[in-house]
């Protein structure tokens, strides 16, 4: 954030975190997950969100730090999505390894995003608004090379985005892939 560039001092803590979350992959525990050094913690949350298409609830804490410093400083750092049922399993693997980790919010199914720092509301609106906001200078480029009722189209569809419904005539089953 301003003239503070997000530098690595911990390179063996690095390595820690890399591992915990190998580990995890591994054991199928992690259902998504995405960096938050590129736009910080607020812009990955949004990005996962809009992905999904869901809502989130964000529940942060500053210690000490200005707003703009919780949801925008551009450190080294990622949020995972894990289930419920996970969690614990979670939180007591990466603890076991001592690598930080805490809970900051829950997905939903309300297409609503809000955030909550130090128990203030500051973000409170629909996901596909958010959206709308964060891709309007593409669609505005988009516009110039297509035709505008296709872009609107697209922009619309994003709304109503949801995932494959598969109907598998088989039940799949691992390979060995040596």
């Amino acid at each position: 954030v301003g003239n503070d560039c997000p530098d690595l001092e911990d390179v063996p803590y690095l390595k820690k975190v890399f591992e915990g979350v190998q580990e995890l992959l591994t054991d199928e525990l992690i259902s998504s997950g995405h960096d938050i050094s590129d736009g910080g913690l607020l812009v990955c949350a949004l990005e996962m969100a809009f992905a999904g298409n869901r809502g989130i609830i964000l529940d942060l804490q500053s210690r000490g730090k200005s707003l703009f410093q919780t949801i925008f400083a551009e450190e080294l750092g990622l949020i995972v999505e894990v289930s419920r049922n996970n969690l614990d399993k979670v939180m007591g693997k990466l603890n076991g390894r001592e690598v930080t980790a805490e809970i900051i919010g829950q997905v939903t199914t309300s297409p609503l995003v809000e955030l909550i720092v130090d128990g203030q509301t500051q973000l409170r609106e629909e996901t596909s608004l958010l959206r709308d906001m964060w891709e309007d200078t593409s669609f505005q480029l988009e516009k110039l090379q297509r035709l505008a009722s296709c872009v609107e189209s697209e922009k619309e569809g994003l709304k109503h985005r949801h995932e494959p419904l598969w109907k598998l005539s088989f039940s799949p089953s691992f390979t060995d892939d040596r």
